[in-house]
């Protein structure tokens, strides 16, 4: 999403340079453009800071976690003797001899920290 908003942006820059040095656009036309790239700059900061916030939630919760907290993923209390981590899914599984918890997976942004 990032590199889509950084070409975007770039598009819209290079668009802007050559048509000045053309002058083939008219002022509206420049305004318009400036516009969309003011909004993808918005979309990219809002997106960003979205993103920031969710991985220093995740890492919160990781962290009670591997501390040996308790936390709480859909009304169920998952901690570290009950459940293992799976980094690649960011998820929390449960563990294989833990024979009346199998099949309870959930992910890291159904969590939150008792």
């Amino acid at each position: 999403m990032k590199t889509l908003l950084l070409v975007l942006t770039i598009f819209f820059v290079i668009i802007i340079i050559i048509a000045t040095k053309m002058e083939q656009l008219t002022i509206k036309i420049k305004s318009i453009l400036l516009a969309l790239i003011l909004i993808i700059i918005a979309l990219a900061f809002i997106y960003e800071s979205d993103s920031l916030n969710q991985g220093e939630k995740n890492r919160k919760i990781l962290n009670a976690f591997n501390r040996g907290e308790d936390i709480i993923c859909k009304k169920q209390k998952v901690n570290k003797q009950n459940y293992i981590f799976t980094n690649g899914t960011l998820s929390f599984s449960a563990k294989e001899e833990k024979k009346e918890l199998i099949g309870n997976v959930f992910a890291i942004e159904e969590c939150i920290v008792k």
